[in-house]
């Protein structure tokens, strides 16, 4: 057991090997919810993810109470510049658009959409859908990527959400 003490504690001690990019009191962006937000770092530390050691910042995000303060992941956050405030603003509209769609479809959901959708469905020939070998490249957009590793690492870290057991259906 002690054996298993000192790796812990050896393993806790690694700092990544790149510097960090911002220091405490930088005023930078970070990505929460699929936003950005101004922020100013108020500390600086090293984790770990997936075994390897990586920057982490605690933020105060500007204009919110300190309840929302959180710590990031170096990739998660963003300089202060021109190229963050625009992607900042492609971000806002995306997510518009993505609020405007789900109106619309909860607007459709009560005028026959369901029966729409079983005409579809039955309208598909699956035999005559061809299945080759060739590769699909998806671009996934940064923010999906940085929520599916995030999903990752709560997963690997079994800090999974415990959902209902009873009643089981079997």
């Amino acid at each position: 057991s002690q054996d298993g003490d000192e790796k812990k504690s050896s393993s806790a001690m690694l700092v990544p090997t790149k510097k960090a990019k911002w220091k405490e009191g930088d005023t930078i962006y970070g990505l929460n919810r699929d936003d950005l937000y101004l922020a100013k770092v108020l500390k600086v530390r090293s984790d770990f993810k997936r075994g390897f050691p990586v920057w982490q910042y605690l933020l105060h995000y500007q204009g919110w109470s300190k309840k929302w303060d959180e710590w990031l992941n170096e990739d998660n956050t963003y300089a202060n510049n021109e190229k963050s405030r625009e992607l900042m603003r492609e971000m806002k509209a995306a997510n518009k658009a993505k609020l405007e769609l789900q109106r619309k479809m909860k607007s459709k959901k009560g005028e026959g959409a369901t029966e729409k959708k079983q005409e579809t469905d039955s309208n598909i020939d699956f035999e005559a859908v061809e299945v080759t070998d060739k590769a699909l490249k998806i671009n996934i957009p940064n923010v999906l990527q940085r929520r599916l590793l995030d999903d990752l690492d709560m997963i690997e870290d079994r800090k999974l959400v415990h959902l209902p057991r009873d009643p089981c259906i079997r």
